[in-house]
């Protein structure tokens, strides 16, 4: 009886593929950056409810005793800002500023323009996307839509302007020819001016509201800017502030 001795056999050298080590490479940088740009996204998104949380305390708190008159300070709670075409929970406590470092934590107002419910324009920025977007859905704002704004005693009910050309929703704004939304460089300060697109030193006869944010989305290239006009004034009882 014979033994055979298994022989081994010459192996065969495969050729690896250099679009397939490529490919793998580039899919883990890609899933590597969409972790860290979720992880930056969900962390700004608990900064700015924290951050939220601590303004409407300390709103709630100014307004709970009598106002003394001092002017407000970078940073200080403003008022609370309600937009029901962003979602029944869609509300914010405004800030005075307009520094990045208060658009991480919601809607800033720009000093200097008039405050809320004074004639003149009551001017807001606010983040488009990242820094949970407050002012995200911005786009989708149409002519009449309220923009409701709380201050200590009011309740304020701004309406979205038509643009020329637009219709002017199921609303009736006063005559004005300050358009309903615009797109504009970031240099356009013409936009915070007390009758935005006029001169700087015209005498308001209306109080308006601005909102601006980034524009296009991902981008601050432009700004995209709405306007509306104040056409319902609630006074708060006692119980209600």
């Amino acid at each position: 009886m014979t033994m055979q001795i298994d022989r081994p056999q010459p192996q065969r050298h495969r050729r690896r593929r250099p679009w397939l080590v490529v490919g793998v490479a580039l899919l883990a940088v890609g899933l590597t950056v969409l972790a860290a740009i979720g992880w930056s996204v969900w962390r700004d998104d608990v900064t700015m409810q924290r951050a939220q949380q601590v303004a409407g305390a300390q709103l709630q708190q100014r307004w709970s005793v009598p106002d003394d008159g001092s002017a407000l300070q970078y940073g200080d709670p403003v008022a609370k800002i309600t937009i029901p075409r962003f979602g029944a929970d869609w509300s914010y406590t405004v800030l005075e500023g307009t520094g990045q470092d208060i658009l991480a934590e919601g809607p800033g107002h720009y000093p200097g323009t008039a405050d809320p419910g004074q004639f003149g324009n009551f001017a807001l920025a606010g983040h488009r996307v990242g820094h949970d977007g407050v002012f995200d859905d911005a786009a989708e704002l149409q002519p009449c839509d309220p923009i409701i704004v709380e201050t200590r005693t009011q309740v304020l009910t701004y309406r979205m302007l038509p643009s020329p050309g637009e219709a002017s929703g199921t609303c009736s704004t006063p005559p004005t020819s300050v358009p309903g939304r615009e797109i504009v460089t970031p240099d356009a300060d013409r936009v915070l001016w007390p009758v935005p697109n006029t001169t700087a030193t015209t005498k308001p006869d209306l109080a308006l509201i601005t909102l601006t944010t980034c524009h296009p989305r991902f981008s601050a290239r432009q700004r995209l800017i709405i306007h509306g006009v104040l056409t319902n004034v609630r006074q708060k009882t006692a119980s209600s502030s």
